[in-house]
């Protein structure tokens, strides 16, 4: 088990702001006869290490027992990915590896493992029609964008709109449970 600060990466506020982004990897392997595995769980931490959020598993036995043989005795390399965002109120992520033996010592195999975190906005390219320098039409133009909450509701605060780069204030609808 490992656990570092976030705050390496990204602030307390683009944390909580729900702008923190992490990408976790890790590449898998067994004996293909023996089918031992391992898998590897993220969790983030609030300041006093109480867990935050649910925790996100990659490897584990379904997915090493569906990497092919390489023909040496061993099943192929193969990597598992999962990307979210950081829950607000972490300040720690805390990665766990655990191998698990069904034959013998263990030997799920786990390398190159990597937890990136970064912050920054989802940035959403918008047209409207009629384009620029058109003639003979109102001045105003309406914009519509839809978004899904994803594995946390959508943070109405953090979303920011600009025409030609002069910010504007956006008008927020929730339709329904999952929708903004």
């Amino acid at each position: 088990m490992q656990t570092n600060s976030l705050t390496r990466a990204i602030t307390t506020a683009q944390i909580d702001g729900s702008q923190g982004q992490y990408n976790l990897s890790a590449w898998f392997s067994t004996y293909y006869g023996q089918n031992d595995y391992s898998d590897m769980t993220l969790q983030f931490l609030d300041a006093t290490f109480v867990p935050v959020g649910g925790a996100v598993a990659i490897g584990g036995q379904t997915f090493v027992t569906a990497l092919p043989a390489d023909g040496t005795g061993l099943r192929a390399w193969g990597k598992d990915t999962r990307t979210g965002l950081v829950p607000p109120g972490a300040r720690y992520a805390s990665i766990t590896t655990t191998a698990h033996a069904l034959a013998g010592s263990p030997d799920g195999y786990v390398d190159l493992v990597a937890l990136d975190v970064t912050a920054g906005f989802v940035l959403v390219q918008a047209t409207s029609s009629p384009g620029s320098n058109a003639v003979s039409v109102a001045p105003d133009a309406v914009i519509s964008a839809t978004f899904q909450d994803g594995s946390a509701p959508l943070n109405t605060n953090s979303v920011q709109l600009a025409f030609d780069g002069t910010p504007v204030t956006p008008v927020i609808v929730k339709n329904g449970s999952p929708q903004v």
